[in-house]
């Protein structure tokens, strides 16, 4: 436990670093950091986790099949059954202490018996007490057994059910927080892919407090009027494009959506259930201001419109890819020609469900369903070495240079 907790201890420390690294030589020092690791100080001892928490898992599935009647398993019953039966004296001091022990080695000690100073002592005298108490008070288990009853009679299952869904879920939650917690070599890789994109591009972040609001950008945009349960400007950065003579700011973000549904299902007794579910999306784009183009909105994403009515002339052949809406078909026959046209569908054919739109203001709206933040990093921290090179030279994010270079070309054609 000692070592998992100094694990992450030195793992939290990276990613603070890497949070507040100010240039490319921060994030090459942390990645020799961990390419310096030879004893494994920076390796989860998890196998006892993995194994416990299997063990749980599995005890739980089988428990839940004998809870469906499979007779297959009457034999297994005559060894589970007895203890299933005294699961009021062990489940909730295996729940308790896992989350515990887990909490102690997350660096967050068992507050109310910090009077122990060793962590392991904590658990081992917590895991102590608790099952003192759920074996040696009988209206404990009279508790216990009443709430799985009834929890039995609210799901419509039995009891065994009941136990079998307890066991599987904090086994399979537990296994899957330890897959989690292995997995901090690729969190810190994308974090470090991301600051170097950032500082190679020469962005600069807008902070929270300057980010325009998603009612504002609603009110700006149709593109934004997305999510009927809740929307969020994940993040946004800011950006000057200087190339060619040609130069204009820009900011870059991503949008986060939910929209909620409820669906209804019947099962074979007939019985209707109703539940509501919540789907997540993103979207990533661009904004700038964009003098050639006002009121009008290219979309092939069926949920934006707007700007006046759909026009069916296929202008350059846009209509083969984009539905075009505006009232001053005049001013977009004037910006549009062969070449614009081009440079548009071939965009498109690039990116998912993009929409480009320019408001009353000649303010323009690139955005797409792709990951703009994206890197063009091709190594990782399991190649440390290959990495910090990397890391030392030049990045892109090459979905928002994709942006860029249109932008460059629509102005210059």
């Amino acid at each position: 436990m000692l070592h998992n907790q100094k694990v992450h201890d030195a793992v939290a420390r990276l990613e603070q670093r890497s949070d507040a690294a100010e240039n490319e030589m921060d994030l090459v020092n942390i990645i020799q950091v961990v390419a310096a690791d030879r004893k494994g100080s920076l390796e989860y001892k998890d196998t006892g986790w993995k194994v416990g928490a299997a063990v749980v898992a599995l005890t739980g599935l089988i428990t839940i099949l004998l809870g469906m009647g499979i007779h297959q398993l009457d034999v297994t019953y005559l060894v589970l059954g007895p203890v299933l039966n005294y699961s009021y004296c062990w489940l909730p001091v295996l729940i308790i202490t896992s989350w515990v022990l887990w909490r102690e080695e997350s660096g967050k000690p068992f507050r109310l018996m910090s009077f122990i100073a060793d962590p392991l002592y904590r658990v081992f005298a917590l895991g102590a007490i608790l099952t003192l108490l759920t074996g040696g008070i009988p209206e404990w288990q009279v508790v216990y057994w009443e709430g799985i009853f009834w929890l039995a009679g609210l799901t419509g299952t039995v009891p065994e059910f009941v136990l079998g869904m307890l066991m599987l879920l904090s086994g399979g939650y537990r296994f899957l927080s330890v897959l989690h917690r292995s997995g901090w070599r690729d969190r810190l890789t994308a974090n470090i892919r991301f600051k170097d994109g950032v500082m190679d591009t020469g962005l600069t972040e807008v902070k929270a407090k300057h980010q325009p609001s998603t009612e504002q950008l609603k009110k700006d945009f149709r593109e934004f009027k997305r999510g009927n349960y809740s929307r969020n400007l994940e993040k946004m950065y800011a950006g000057e494009y200087l190339q060619d003579g040609v130069s204009f700011p820009y900011r870059v973000y991503q949008y986060h959506y939910v929209n909620r549904r409820t669906t209804t299902s019947t099962d074979s007794k007939g019985n209707t259930t109703t539940r509501t579910v919540y789907d997540h999306y993103d979207r990533y784009g661009v904004l700038l201001s964009f003098p050639m183009l006002r009121e009008v909105c290219f979309s092939c994403d069926g949920n934006v419109s707007g700007y006046g009515s759909r026009i069916r002339k296929n202008i350059h052949n846009l209509d083969d890819v984009f539905r075009v809406y505006t009232d001053r078909i005049h001013e977009l026959q004037n910006f549009l020609n062969t070449e614009k046209a081009r440079l548009l569908t071939a965009f498109a054919s690039e990116k998912h469900n993009v929409v480009i739109e320019a408001n009353e203001r000649s303010e323009l709206c690139i955005a797409f369903d792709d990951n703009i933040f994206e890197t063009s990093h091709q190594h990782s921290l399991d190649d440390a070495g290959a990495f910090a090179r990397e890391v030392a030279g030049d990045s892109t994010f090459p979905a928002l240079q994709r942006v860029l270079t249109l932008v460059h070309d629509l102005l210059h054609y």
